[in-house]
């Protein structure tokens, strides 16, 4: 999945419509690359941490990236958006939405804006284990002739201890490319600390 947001840095921009939303997609990527790699490279949150978490009935926004892969395994689209989800760790529950998505397609090395958003919600905090949820999503991207249709769910890891973020990924089935080929979403947000 990483391969996909390495491979679109690689565009050339001369063949691209639209400069400021192509280095705009290019910083997105390499954003997105490199906060999923840094979190993926962190321990998951101790148990304990999480346990202090849930009695003090603390809550934390998380903010990142999301990446959907569109459609699997080639990636012939490549989104990157922005994310934001709130845990409340008392309560066991995690939501939020990814928006403000951009898309790059590998044959015609154009970016393109896309329409629509993906909603996080009814999110369980330790469906297996104490450091893990997951969380339904619902939502549509639209990019030119391209629909991805999101109905499923995502698990995912919180990452660090004192806690600095989660990583997740959409399970099997629940992205859908154009009405007949798997997609996938991977996603990566740092704790915000007031």
């Amino acid at each position: 999945m990483h391969r996909l947001l390495t491979a679109a840095l690689l565009l050339p921009l001369a063949a691209c419509s639209g400069i400021e939303r192509t280095l705009d997609y290019i910083e997105a990527a390499e954003d997105t690359e490199a906060l999923i790699s840094d979190l993926g490279d962190m321990s998951n949150t101790r148990f304990s941490e999480m346990d202090d978490l849930a009695n003090m009935n603390a809550t934390a926004t998380f903010q990142g990236n999301a990446a959907v892969c569109a459609p699997m395994p080639n990636c012939t689209n490549a989104m990157v958006g922005d994310l934001q989800l709130t845990a409340d760790f008392g309560q066991g529950s995690l939501s939020g939405k990814a928006d403000n998505f951009l898309n790059y397609n590998t044959n015609s090395e154009n970016v393109s804006n896309v329409q629509g958003e993906i909603i996080f919600s009814n999110g369980d905090i330790g469906f297996d284990g104490p450091n893990t949820y997951t969380a339904d999503m619902q939502g549509s991207l639209t990019s030119g002739s391209l629909e991805v249709a999101v109905d499923g769910a995502m698990t995912g890891t919180f990452k660090g201890t004192p806690i600095a973020g989660l990583t997740g990924a959409s399970e099997t089935g629940a992205v859908v490319v154009n009405g007949n080929r798997f997609g996938k979403i991977i996603i990566g947000a740092e704790i915000l600390l007031d």
